[in-house]
């Protein structure tokens, strides 16, 4: 028996927009909203699938995104972050919880906080401390930031461009919570910043798709769950 928290913040922030994004801009789904969600091919709903799959109790909390735009108003990270946390505490109340899954972007902005997915994994951290495993997944426009790999003990990006295995990647973020509960130990995440540039370009062919294919190859040869590559990229200059 395994209860499992899913929560998670959504956006991609393009900072160079006017005005803020504020909360009226975000959809939300809490509670038992979530769950119904299960079979759909999303990030909620990929996880939720999951957790029924695996026989696992979720405990959604809320999930709540909104469509790119300006650097989101702080007042709204706060609310959202708060009622994340206060979930968190009220279903420990209720009965042992046993992981988090974190249903993030990569790609998050807040006033005064460059770093919106590693802020809120780092106040869940503090929350529930070190020995609950807690993993993430991420859009693949997002990037890793090493606050994050330092909280985080499983990053799950989707690897397709369209985007079309979000729910894949969420599923196996609440596949690897669970496994590091049943075997007792917690994975751990690091970058690794590849001297290239890729062009835009779809995954299904050309360079792009040739990529991918070596990529998901060393994950299979490698001693890793997931390889979340366009990803990583440090919040400094790259000289």
């Amino acid at each position: 028996y395994m209860r499992i928290i899913l929560a998670g913040i959504s956006h991609e922030t393009n900072t160079y927009c006017d005005g803020l994004t504020t909360e009226r801009s975000f959809h939300s789904v809490r509670g038992a909203s979530m769950l119904g969600r299960a079979g759909q091919e999303t990030d909620v709903g990929g996880a939720v699938s999951a957790c029924q799959r695996l026989r696992i109790e979720a405990v959604p909390l809320l999930f709540t995104q909104a469509q790119p735009s300006g650097t989101i108003e702080r007042e709204t990270f706060e609310s959202f972050a708060a009622e994340i946390l206060e979930g968190i505490e009220l279903a420990r109340a209720e009965s042992e919880i046993d992981g988090v899954v974190l249903l993030l972007h990569g790609a998050g902005v807040v006033e005064g906080i460059q770093d919106l997915e590693g802020e809120l994994a780092s106040r869940v951290r503090n929350l529930v401390g070190e020995a609950i495993p807690i993993a993430a997944s991420f859009d693949l426009h997002g990037n890793i930031s090493p606050r994050m790999c330092e909280v985080l003990n499983g990053v799950f990006a989707c690897h397709q461009y369209p985007h079309i295995d979000l729910h894949k990647q969420a599923e196996a973020a609440v596949a690897h919570v669970a496994a590091m509960v049943r075997d007792g130990e917690l994975a751990c995440c690091e970058i690794v910043n590849a001297p290239l540039l890729l062009p835009t370009t779809t995954t299904f062919v050309g360079i792009g798709s040739e990529t991918l294919d070596r990529v998901l190859e060393r994950e299979k040869a490698a001693d890793v769950v997931d390889i979340s590559w366009f990803h990583g990229f440090p919040y400094t200059d790259i000289e």
